[in-house]
């Protein structure tokens, strides 16, 4: 689905600072990265590097690619030594050996499950053996999945695969409206499977010890049992 990030990309930024991408997202993907140490990793829909930059701090190299030239731009303004950021599609993007591809919320751009799998079998065939692929995929659980006060509303017709899926992101007041594409975990653990992955899992999220100290543990309870994203590992032999 077409998002245009060099139109939105100064309010996306805003989203950095929303509780649940600041306090979990971004805790429980460097979990589930872990360990970094001299690890190669590709980070697809990087942004302006808000996952590369943590990334790199351990890794022994950074790959971030985007399809928005603005925030590959702002990415750059802060590259280091170990990144590298770059302006490409991620269909079209000639991957590097790597141990890590870290696909956050991407996969909902992607409207057909045969262009998901060819992706998938991309992924499989640039990763170095015991390489692994990190995804968090959206997970409403009912038409209007409300879950403000944490950070979005996810608004969908109903829970199909490949129905149109209008997220509103928040951060006290909205933010920004982006449009995406649901895919069930049913489709996306089968089309990895069929792209040579195994060791599939569905992951918990994690909360920062930041993040409960400032918000409190009642908040982050209400968080999880009202959750509306899911996070997968899948792992190349």
């Amino acid at each position: 689905m077409a998002n245009d990030y060099d139109k939105l990309f100064r309010e996306y930024q805003k989203t950095h600072v929303k509780p649940d991408k600041k306090y979990s997202m971004l805790p429980t993907v460097l979990k589930l990265a872990t360990p970094l140490k001299n690890k190669v990793v590709v980070d697809i829909g990087c942004g302006d590097g808000f996952f590369s930059f943590r990334f790199a701090k351990k890794a022994k190299k950074v790959y971030g690619i985007d399809n928005s030239k603005k925030q590959i731009d702002e990415a750059n303004k802060h590259s280091s030594q170990n990144t590298q950021f770059v302006f490409s599609d991620m269909s079209d993007f000639n991957y590097q050996k790597s141990d890590i591809i870290n696909t956050p919320f991407v996969l909902g751009y992607i409207k057909s499950p045969k262009t998901i799998l060819k992706l998938f079998q991309k992924f499989h065939s640039s990763l170095n053996k015991k390489g692994k692929i990190i995804g968090i995929i959206d997970a409403p659980k009912s038409n209007v999945h409300d879950n403000k006060m944490f950070g979005s509303v996810k608004t969908i017709e109903s829970l199909q695969e490949g129905m149109k899926l209008k997220i509103d992101l928040y951060d006290n007041k909205k933010i920004v409206t982006l449009n995406a594409v649901y895919h069930t975990k049913e489709t996306i653990k089968d089309l990895l499977a069929r792209a040579g992955f195994t060791d599939i899992k569905w992951h918990e999220p994690i909360i920062s010890k930041a993040g409960i100290k400032i918000h409190g543990a009642k908040f982050w309870e209400k968080y999880l049992n009202n959750l509306d994203i899911a996070y997968f590992t899948a792992k190349k032999l």
